[in-house]
C-alpha cells in the first residue's frame, strides 16, 4: 500500500460520520487504486501525488459526501457527540441516585422526606442534564472548528492561500496515528462517566451535607444506627475550586480524544500532569488529620466500638491512599513509556 494514499484517505475519513467512514474509505480507496492501475506502469510517487492532487483536498472529497451541510458540529462528531452526551447524561443519573441514598441515610427516615427526595432526585437530573447538554455542546462546538487548523502545519505554508489544494499541501498532511497511539474509546467513555459521577457527588459532599457520617452496628438490643459530624466540609470547600478545575480539564481532555481518537505525546504528558496534580491534591486532602475527625463518636458509642472504628479508618486511610498512589503511578509510568517508545 502507498503511504500517502493512507494518509490522504485518513484525513477524509476524520471528517466523515462514523457510521459511513469505513464503507467511504474502502470505495475511495479502491477507487484510487483502480486510477493508479489504469495507468499501465510502474507507479511513482509522481504519479500518486498527481492523481491526489486532482481528486482535490480531502476537506473537499470528505463535503462531497456529507453534501457540504453547514452545522455547528460537523457530521464526523455528531456520533461520537451522542455518545458523549449518552454516558454523561447517565453519570448524572448515576450521581442524583448515589446524592439521594446518601441524604436518606444521614437523615431520619419518612415516608414525606423520601417523597421529597424522589421528586428532588428527578429535578436536580432534570436541572443538571440541560446544563450539562449545554456545555458538551459548548465543547464540541469550540472543537469542531479548532479542528479545521490541524490537519495542515499552516506554519509550512506560510504564502499558500488557504482554498488551494497543491503538492506542499498534499505534502504537509499529517500520517495516521500509530498503532499504540490508537485510543480505546471504552476507557475514555468509563472515565468521562466517572468524572461526572465524581464531580456531582464530591459537590453535593462539601456544599450540600453537614459532614454527616452515618454508621449501623448490633448490641444487645439489636440493630443500633447512629449519625456524628465526621467530615470536615469547610476543609473540603475550601479545595473545591482547584478540585472542579481539575474535574472540568479532565472532562475536555477525554472528549478531545474521543474525537481524535488517539493520544499524542501532548495529550500524554497533559493527563500525566492531571493525574499527578490530582494525586497531590487527593493526598493533601485525604491525609490531613482535621478532614475526617471522629473525636465526636466517643460521646455516641461504646469506648471499645469507638477505638475500633477509629483504628479501622485509620487503616483504611493508608489502604486507600496506597491504592490511589499505585493507580496513578501506572497510569503516569504506562504514559511514559509509550512517549519514550515514540521518541526513539
Amino acid at each position: 500500500m502507498y503511504p500517502l494514499v493512507e494518509t490522504y484517505l485518513y484525513h477524509v475519513g476524520r471528517q466523515l460520520p462514523q457510521k459511513q467512514k469505513n464503507d467511504i474509505i474502502d470505495e475511495l480507496r479502491a477507487n484510487i487504486l483502480d486510477q493508479l492501475e489504469s495507468l499501465d506502469k510502474p507507479i511513482e510517487d509522481k504519479d500518486i501525488e498527481d492523481l491526489l492532487i486532482t481528486l482535490g483536498s480531502p476537506d473537499q472529497i470528505a463535503k462531497a459526501y456529507t453534501q457540504d451541510v453547514k452545522c455547528v458540529i460537523g457530521p464526523e462528531l455528531v456520533d461520537t457527540y451522542w455518545t458523549v452526551l449518552k454516558f454523561v447524561l447517565i453519570g448524572v443519573t448515576i450521581a442524583y441516585a448515589v446524592i439521594g441514598i446518601i441524604l436518606m441515610a444521614t437523615t431520619d427516615f419518612t415516608v414525606a422526606k423520601l417523597t421529597q427526595s424522589i421528586i428532588r432526585f428527578f429535578a436536580q437530573t432534570w436541572q443538571t442534564g440541560l446544563s450539562v447538554y449545554a456545555m458538551v455542546t459548548l465543547i464540541f462546538t469550540a472543537i469542531y472548528h479548532g479542528l479545521k487548523s490541524e490537519a495542515l502545519d499552516s506554519k509550512d505554508m506560510p504564502d499558500q492561500p488557504e482554498n488551494t489544494w497543491n503538492l506542499k499541501k498534499l505534502k504537509s498532511l499529517k500520517t495516521p496515528p500509530q498503532k499504540g497511539n490508537k485510543l480505546k474509546k471504552t476507557d475514555s467513555i468509563t472515565d468521562i462517566v466517572g468524572i461526572v459521577v465524581g464531580f456531582l457527588i464530591l459537590n453535593a459532599v462539601a456544599y450540600g451535607f453537614e459532614g454527616n457520617l452515618w454508621i449501623g452496628w448490633i448490641s444487645e438490643k439489636g440493630m443500633e444506627t447512629t449519625s456524628f459530624k465526621a467530615l470536615n466540609s469547610l476543609f473540603l470547600r475550601s479545595w473545591m475550586p482547584i478540585i472542579n478545575i481539575l474535574f472540568l480539564s479532565n472532562l475536555m481532555l477525554h472528549i478531545y480524544l474521543l474525537i481524535q481518537d488517539k493520544w499524542s505525546n501532548r495529550t500524554r504528558m497533559i493527563h500525566i500532569a492531571l493525574e499527578l496534580i490530582g494525586l497531590g491534591v487527593f493526598l493533601t486532602i485525604w491525609m490531613n488529620p482535621s478532614f475526617i475527625d471522629l473525636t465526636q463518636i466517643s460521646s455516641t458509642l461504646a469506648a471499645q466500638t469507638a477505638e475500633s472504628l477509629e483504628l479501622s479508618m485509620k487503616i483504611t486511610r493508608y489502604i486507600v491512599m496506597a491504592i490511589v498512589s499505585i493507580i496513578t503511578g501506572l497510569t503516569v509510568f504506562g504514559h511514559a513509556k509509550k512517549i519514550a517508545k515514540l521518541r526513539d
